[in-house]
């Protein structure tokens, strides 16, 4: 088993950016997500949902970005369709962390989920529906999502 900071660093090396994705692009129904995740529960979302109303939904705080998973060519061809370089992409959405508006928006068409389910659930319920998007750490599908749901 490796300790902390070697899986830290592994997850580094595979973190390809962050980016602001719509709630509808997140897939939560993929056998990694299946193995990591508690089914859907409607008692974990109304509790969320009372935090949000209380709180607020903090989705631009860094301790809420959501971990995914993203095919690499679907990601590369939507941060060339955002107009921004793949070169440049992770160090860039990086430095944006403590400037979360920053945070470009992506098209993608679908991102595997890694956690998070019932804020996205309970987000999709509490968010106006013209401003239903969360913000994503995003990692190379085929190789993190090993390192991502299993404890290293």
């Amino acid at each position: 088993m490796a300790s902390q900071a070697d899986s830290a660093a592994i997850r580094t090396k595979v973190l390809l950016g962050i980016a602001r994705l719509e709630l509808s692009v997140l897939d939560f129904s993929h056998a990694e997500a299946q193995a990591k995740h508690r089914e859907p529960s409607q008692k974990l979302k109304e509790r969320l949902l009372n935090v949000f109303k209380l709180e607020d939904c903090l989705r631009e705080e860094e301790s809420h970005f959501i971990d995914a998973t993203v095919e690499e060519a679907e990601l590369y061809l939507a941060i060339e369709q955002a107009g921004l370089r793949k070169e440049t992409f992770k160090s860039q959405t990086l430095s944006y962390v403590s400037e979360p508006r920053k945070i470009p928006y992506l098209p993608i068409s679908r991102v595997y989920g890694l956690d998070g389910l019932h804020r996205l659930l309970a987000g999709k319920d509490y968010l106006d529906k013209n401003d239903q998007w969360w913000i994503l750490a995003q990692m190379y599908y085929r190789i993190c999502h090993k390192y991502a749901i299993e404890p290293i």
